[in-house]
């Protein structure tokens, strides 16, 4: 059998008002390569795999720039077998539960595959807030909130990333923060853990 090709729905809107450019965008992606999907709409390069996204937001400005503080609404995205790109939890977390003060070398490298991604995010005045962030995968699972900014493209987001292995009944968990640019982001394990 052929595979349905994915599918786009909604409505997006531009026009003039009274506070300059009016945007609105309603809209749901089903089943689409996030790669391809995210990469052309918000020009992020980090996550493959397939999955639904839905978007609804609205604002309005006198520039781009003017518009970005003002985004308002949700966005969400269930996305399944695919992989965050450009980091190895798996491997991180393995050398760091042996040696938790060896140094976190460069583990900016690589991909952690994930069986099931949900996100749940709200913006408020160009802040998104993260409401829900799980990622599910067959090494390693990840809980995250936090906040990130649309006009500054920058993220502060923290979490606990834990390591899940068949062969103890203990969990390895760390938590973590990210911080900086949306195109470069800098993940960082607490120090304070690693120390106990």
């Amino acid at each position: 059998p052929v595979a349905e090709p994915p599918k786009a729905t909604g409505t997006f809107g531009i026009g003039k008002g009274k506070d300059g450019i009016e945007v609105s965008s309603h809209v749901r992606f089903d089943d689409v390569d996030l790669g391809n999907c995210l990469s052309q709409i918000f020009g992020l390069h980090k996550l493959d795999g397939h999955g639904t996204l839905t978007l609804d937001v609205d604002g309005s400005g006198q520039s781009v720039w003017a518009l970005t503080h003002t985004l308002n609404g949700t966005a969400n995205l269930n996305a399944h077998d695919g992989a965050l790109v450009s980091i190895d939890v798996e491997q991180l977390l393995q050398r760091l539960e042996k040696r938790p003060l060896s140094g976190n070398g460069d583990f900016r490298t690589g991909r952690t595959p994930f069986d099931q991604l949900l996100l749940d995010v709200k913006i408020d005045q160009g802040m998104i807030s993260v409401q829900k962030l799980q990622f599910n995968g067959p090494a390693v699972k990840l809980q995250v909130a936090g906040e990130a900014s649309i006009p500054a493209r920058d993220l502060d987001l923290q979490g606990t990333a834990t390591l899940v292995s068949a062969n103890t009944a203990e969990e390895f968990a760390l938590p973590f923060t990210v911080q900086g640019p949306w195109d470069s982001p800098v993940p960082l394990p607490d120090a304070s853990s690693l120390i106990r």
